[in-house]
């Protein structure tokens, strides 16, 4: 991790005719860390990074509220959400992110007081500067999705989630594309306000992405997208109870059971 000229252009304005240089945080690798202690206006916000992602995959960072001394070695944070930054064609190619929480949903960030946030970068990232912008508080809220994605292997063949909004939002104004395609066959529950949806038709043992969004009757629109696995079969895996038995036999690529009744010996099995 380390500080680099920034070549976005046009510069912002208050670099303009200065004689300063914009910088940038680069080589900003997986697990590196900076803290940022300011006095943040009173108010709701969506945070936005303006940042460059020269990989081909999507770079990020996590933010997160310091809640401890920030002057020790010892620190507590509260994770608050996520930046994910899409491959921008190069590391001085910029592009804004706005800050989701784990749902997807643009993160309203409460400001006020003296605060330290935490800026951890995933990896793929310049990191540029960081802004506030007012909230939006009227945006439907898309909630409680499963499967989501945080973790491995979520088998089920339903797809569910939540939708509330106090200005109300028609079942009609709820889609869900998955793969590509646009899903018919969801089911609601609940009312304009808050709404259960599923979807029962997820096929096993596959890759799936979903694009789930709500628009309400005012027109404020929610978008979330979520990538998740109800387990390829097609990984290799071995069985963790099929360790090597009699000293060090084993049988390769066994079938289901093929290991039933083996003994192991001590210290080499």
């Amino acid at each position: 991790m380390g500080l680099e000229i920034n070549g976005d252009s046009p510069p912002r304005l208050q670099y303009i005719g200065t004689g300063f240089t914009d910088y940038d945080v680069g080589w900003y690798d997986g697990g590196n860390w900076n803290n940022y202690t300011r006095t943040i206006p009173a108010g709701d916000y969506n945070v936005y990074l303006r940042a460059a992602n020269g990989t081909t995959g999507n770079g990020g960072v996590n933010l997160a509220r310091v809640t401890s001394d920030p002057t020790t070695t010892n620190q507590n944070t509260v994770n608050l959400g996520a930046f994910t930054i899409p491959a921008t064609g190069g590391w001085q190619t910029h592009t804004w992110v706005p800050l989701r929480d784990v749902n997807g949903n643009l993160l309203k960030f409460t400001g006020g007081g003296l605060q330290t946030l935490r800026a951890t970068s995933s990896g793929g990232v310049n990191a540029n500067f960081y802004a506030l912008f007012t909230a939006n508080t009227n945006l439907p809220l898309i909630a409680n999705i499963y499967p989501n994605g945080t973790n491995l292997f979520q088998p089920t063949n339903r797809l569910a989630f939540t939708v509330t909004s106090s200005a109300a939002v028609t079942s009609n104004s709820i889609t869900v594309t998955l793969d590509g395609a646009l899903l018919s066959g969801l089911t609601f529950t609940g009312s304009a306000t808050s709404w259960n949806v599923s979807y029962t038709g997820l096929q096993p043992n596959t890759n799936h992405t979903a694009v789930i969004s709500a628009t309400d009757i005012n027109g404020n629109n929610a978008t979330t997208t979520i990538t998740f696995d109800t387990f390829p079969s097609g990984l290799f895996t071995w069985e963790a109870e099929d360790y090597d038995y009699n000293s060090g036999q084993f049988i390769d690529n066994p079938p289901v059971d093929a290991y039933f009744g083996l003994n192991a010996t001590a210290d080499v099995d």
